[in-house]
């Protein structure tokens, strides 16, 4: 449809026009007057319409997806549909300022849907997420769709935003910015984006929020230093602390991701295409963080490609061999494994109902994987006369299925792949009257303490000369929760004990290495430990 022609006011549109005809009113270019179109209505009414024959239409294809829920729980991914110009022309409504341009972000925001391209932020009407277009050209709408520009000296491309607190910050390669709409609500009129500071940022990790924190990776020599950024309600970020200075060189380069666990005050950085990842916790008491933790995961024999944390429970998506796999961790301080007494600590683990196979006297069980033979473990669960103990005689009768003597049926069996866990303390020194570490002078430790709550198995292992000296065999005790005189233990029974274990160190701080390992599939849980040793001051 073509344009019928032009007027100058609204007033001189003429009323013998037929219906569908477009007028342009271009009013007084002196007075500001912002040109419009308008088309006849079947009633004798003029609407406000777009200019004819221009591109107004958004294409779904190149446009990001919806993952839409159906009726009947099912998920459907497709494209989403987009509105079209609907008023004005390209310069008094133009073309979305993504069209053309890679969209590097998505994100949500005051109730809009948001986009990053280039150093732009577009946002869509108020409400309608698929609406980034003017909805009159009229007058100014609060709740229409707005863009907003990062302006700097030098190029910063906007790579993530990350809407925390009371506002947005958004990240680049070498810069970070704040954005903040005030209290009158998102607006043209409100928004601002300002600089705050100037961190070098890995940019294909996304950044991921935790409570006040926003924690993003930076790579450096090698390695991976993370930040943790801090962003108060009511004001703008101006700095960020490394929180793996203290552990320089842990964490590889070449991460992928950051999961962010709110619940447990942890974020977990993965690798993807790697065997392993590195779980941070952190713990704030007023404004003094009291602990600030790294650890390591080794998945053997499996390589993560991406992960995902929601209600306690961290998922990961696995790659073994050629298959690939969904695999969970239940994190939570109460996790209990299904048909279990406590969490068992198996890699890979399964529930499995055993069939008995009378003529060999032997109950079978078939994995849905082919586990590893070394490591295969089979844990009665409760209903058994034995609840939580180890199968034993564990054979293979093909690359799937296992088999146990004797009858094991009429309860469930936990199986999986026992996997090593190792905690090593770090050099201890004394302190002084004001509570300073005393480094000069010879402490000789004596003995050691761990104090354990619902703990089933665990060793200590002492190497009096440090970790690198050959020959020197270390000194290990074992823990098995079977303590003299405890009523709860019962032959055949596994309990699981609260209390200390004190064992002997008799070496030197500067050189002993003291640590807590196992490889049972039963719970430890470490509270907290204590030395007893002499110290030498050579300076008295």
């Amino acid at each position: 449809m073509a344009l019928t022609g032009t007027v100058q006011k609204f007033e001189d549109l003429p009323a013998a026009a037929g219906v569908g005809s477009i007028y342009r009113v271009t009013g007084s270019a002196d007075a500001g007057f912002a040109t419009y179109y308008v088309v006849k209505a079947g009633d004798g009414t003029w609407n406000e319409t777009v200019i004819p024959d221009v591109n107004s239409n958004i294409d779904p294809a190149t446009m990001p997806h919806a993952l839409v829920r159906q009726p009947d729980g099912t998920f459907l991914f497709a494209p989403f549909t987009w509105q079209a110009r609907r008023v004005g022309d390209e310069k008094s409504n133009p073309t979305p300022t993504f069209i053309g341009r890679p969209i590097r972000d998505v994100f949500f925001y005051a109730n809009r849907l948001g986009f990053l391209a280039d150093e732009t932020v577009m946002f869509s009407v108020a409400g309608d997420y698929s609406d980034f277009w003017r909805r009159t050209v009229l007058d100014y709408v609060a709740a229409d769709a707005l863009a907003v520009s990062a302006t700097t000296t030098d190029v910063a491309t906007l790579d993530y935003a990350v809407p925390f607190n009371d506002g947005i910050m958004l990240f680049s390669g070498q810069r970070q910015f704040s954005l903040t709409n005030g209290d009158a609500g998102l607006a043209a009129d409100t928004v601002e984006i300002k600089p705050v500071t100037n961190y070098l940022m890995s940019r294909n990790v996304r950044p991921a929020p935790v409570g006040s924190q926003v924690y993003f990776a930076s790579d450096s020599g090698g390695n991976v230093q993370l930040q943790e950024y801090t962003r108060q309600e009511g004001s703008d970020a101006t700095d960020a602390a490394e929180v793996t200075a203290h552990v320089p060189g842990l964490v590889p380069s070449g991460i992928t991701q950051i999961v962010a666990a709110p619940d447990l005050n942890s974020v977990i950085v993965l690798r993807s295409g790697h065997a392993d990842a590195y779980p941070y916790q952190f713990f704030w008491n007023g404004n003094e963080k009291v602990q600030s933790a790294w650890r390591t995961w080794d998945f053997e024999g499996g390589l993560v490609i991406s992960g995902t944390y929601f209600d306690g429970r961290l998922s990961l998506v696995m790659k073994r061999g050629d298959r690939f796999s969904i695999e969970a961790l239940d994190l939570r301080p109460t996790a209990k494994t299904i048909n279990q007494n406590a969490l068992i600590h198996l890699d890979r683990s399964v529930t499995l109902t055993g069939v008995y196979d009378a003529p060999r006297n032997r109950t079978v069980f078939t994995f849905p994987y082919q586990p590893d033979p070394s490591k295969v473990v089979l844990i009665r669960g409760t209903g058994s006369p034995h609840p939580d103990s180890q199968m034993l005689n564990v054979t293979f009768d093909t690359l799937t299925v296992v088999s146990v003597p004797g009858n094991e049926t009429g309860f469930t069996v936990t199986g999986g792949e026992t996997y090593g866990f190792r905690f090593q303390f770090s050099r201890q020194y004394p302190l002084d009257y004001q509570g300073r570490p005393l480094t000069t002078g010879r402490l000789q430790i004596t003995n050691w303490s761990v104090v354990y709550t619902d703990t089933g198995f665990f060793q200590t292992e002492v190497k009096p000369y440090g970790p690198d000296v050959m020959g020197v065999t270390p000194t290990v005790t074992n823990y098995s929760g079977r303590l003299l005189g405890t009523a709860s233990y019962r032959l055949g029974q596994i309990t699981y004990q609260s209390g200390s274990h004190t064992f002997s160190v008799g070496a030197d701080a500067k050189l002993a290495t003291v640590a807590i390992t196992s490889r049972s599939p039963y719970p430890l849980t470490l509270v907290s430990a204590e030395w007893e040793g002499k110290f030498f001051n050579r300076a008295l």
